[in-house]
């Protein structure tokens, strides 16, 4: 047997040893109220940035409707434009 194979076997980690490990940390991270990194986000916003962010969020999605919408209208329009453009060149040909 090869000497990777006994230190691998020597250093392997059981469920049980893996789900205390777990435990443990989360038991740090409760008790230290974690590190700067598992802060959310909001903390660093004002008051202001934080009550409206939402409302920002509402308005940006609105615009984004009304310019999909516009643009749908504005090809439909220009489709039934070209049609009809199409339809009165080929009577004065014909006529």
């Amino acid at each position: 047997m090869c000497s990777c194979a006994l230190s691998i076997k020597a250093f392997a980690l059981t469920v049980p040893k893996v789900l205390y490990m777990c435990a443990d940390a989360l038991e740090h991270a409760a008790w230290t109220k974690g590190s700067r990194h598992m802060q959310p986000l909001r903390d660093d916003l004002n008051w202001f940035q934080h009550s409206s962010m939402d409302v920002i969020l509402f308005v940006f999605a609105v615009l984004a409707a009304v310019i999909v919408a516009m643009a749908l209208v504005t090809i439909r329009v220009g489709r039934r434009l070209k049609r009809w453009l199409a339809r009165t060149t080929q009577h004065e040909h014909q006529g």
